[in-house]
């Protein structure tokens, strides 16, 4: 009985050390950003899609402003712009 627990306890610990390590403060972050993108793109004017990558630009401008007001500290972002186009990704549904 001890060898049998002994043997799933390993097998379990292997399955574990597969999945990716997650934080929760970066994971709540993300669904906020994905949240963010959706308000975004529910609220922007058509004239906005000047271009994908115009579009992602004004993206992040709003979603800084965003952290600004909420007092989010943001500097990573500032200094890498594309981690937060990756945040703002984040597939998020609802219902």
């Amino acid at each position: 009985m001890a060898s049998t627990l002994a043997q799933a306890v390993a097998k379990r610990a292997e399955e574990l050390r597969a999945h990716k390590r997650i934080a929760p403060p970066t994971e709540a972050l993300r669904f906020f950003c994905g949240v963010l993108r959706l308000i975004f793109n529910q609220s922007g004017s058509p004239a906005l899609s000047d271009g994908f990558d115009e579009s992602w630009r004004q993206c992040r401008r709003f979603a800084m402003e965003v952290f600004t007001i909420a007092g989010i500290d943001h500097a990573d972002f500032e200094a890498h712009p594309d981690r937060l186009t990756e945040y703002l990704r984040t597939n998020v549904s609802f219902g």
